[in-house]
């Protein structure tokens, strides 16, 4: 049988979670190396703070931006996942991932993604 896997082997995926209660860049994926870049395929923000807050991802800049509403820690809640599809979104090379909130709250965040030279 021939196992297929979308740009990336099994090898190559990273992934991370984090835990924050301040308004501060905190790393989820740590940089991967000189020349190599993290392409982010998923990511899940879980928010059990009181404050709706939205959350900057970054990787050198800021790349992507996610709504956290509050309360959506909850086991029924589950977050705000957002999916960047097979081919993910870029990183900056040798840079870890990392995320922002806008204001103080709890957020927890998972994030998946492979790495690669190209």
């Amino acid at each position: 049988a021939l196992i297929v896997r979308n740009n990336a082997t099994l090898g190559d995926y990273d992934f991370g979670t984090a835990t924050i209660t301040t308004k501060a860049a905190t790393s989820v994926i740590p940089s991967q190396g000189t020349g190599i870049k993290c392409y982010l395929t998923a990511v899940t923000i879980a928010n059990a703070g009181t404050t709706s807050v939205y959350v900057e991802l970054q990787s050198g800049v800021t790349r992507w931006i996610l709504p956290a509403p509050c309360g959506t820690a909850g086991i029924t809640m589950g977050g705000v996942t957002h999916d960047f599809g097979s081919y993910g979104l870029p990183g900056a090379a040798a840079t870890a991932w990392s995320f922002l909130p806008s204001a103080t709250t709890t957020l927890y965040v998972s994030a998946l993604g492979y790495s690669t030279k190209i």
